[in-house]
């Protein structure tokens, strides 16, 4: 009903690839109608929310805290969080929920696994990017030898590549894939964190 007046149908997605393949359920459930799509889309944002605010239970029990309900329950009943994710929508969750993922499977040493997750995470929305270096930092101090580093980066390499190879492949274009980054580049305001990221980005290139 609404594609004709849609202004940014042939803009590059500025979400991740992940996002998009998600987002092929609700819409194949829904089909044209515009009540289950929007019913659908709110159903998989909120599963992933439940399951977000179960990981934070997990790494708080994890981490020995007395009371880890409370800390999931903080998250869950949260005013904020119930309106940016539920009521409005924001596909940040699927990016919390990989996140939140990995930083359980680093809790419990799974190293791989936590950096699958933090994949995912990135080709869920590529802001999680910024949290690299905090990774590099974690992995440089748990193998401290440089024989299981190289083994580790080999592994991380691979598996990463591999998973990024998948998710991106159906929507490969050549670079014309990378322009959705060019568009958000361009609409960052000079008050946000995000924006911040951005001008230090640009002095390391």
């Amino acid at each position: 009903m609404f594609y004709p007046i849609i202004f940014w149908k042939s803009q590059p997605a500025i979400y991740g690839p992940l996002w998009t393949l998600l987002m092929w359920f609700p819409a194949k459930l829904a089909g044209n109608s515009l009540f289950f799509s929007q019913f659908f889309t709110k159903l998989m944002l909120f599963v992933f929310y439940v399951l977000s605010g179960s990981q934070i239970y997990t790494i708080a029990k994890l981490s020995g805290y007395k009371n880890p309900i409370l800390y999931a329950e903080t998250f869950l009943l949260n005013p904020f969080s119930i309106m940016i994710f539920l009521v409005d929508g924001h596909n940040d969750i699927i990016l919390v929920f990989f996140l939140l993922w990995s930083l359980r499977e680093l809790k419990r040493g799974n190293g791989l696994v936590a950096f699958l997750a933090f994949v995912l995470s990135f080709l869920s929305k590529y802001i999680t990017v910024i949290f690299a270096p905090f990774y590099i930092m974690y992995y440089l101090k748990k193998y401290r030898e440089w024989g299981k580093r190289v083994v580790f980066a080999v592994w991380a390499l691979v598996i990463g590549s591999l998973v990024c190879f998948f998710v991106i492949k159906p929507f490969w274009c050549g670079m014309k894939f990378f322009e959705g980054l060019s568009c958000a580049r361009a609409e960052f305001h000079e008050n946000a964190i995000t924006y911040v990221w951005y001008k230090i980005f640009l002095v390391f290139i």
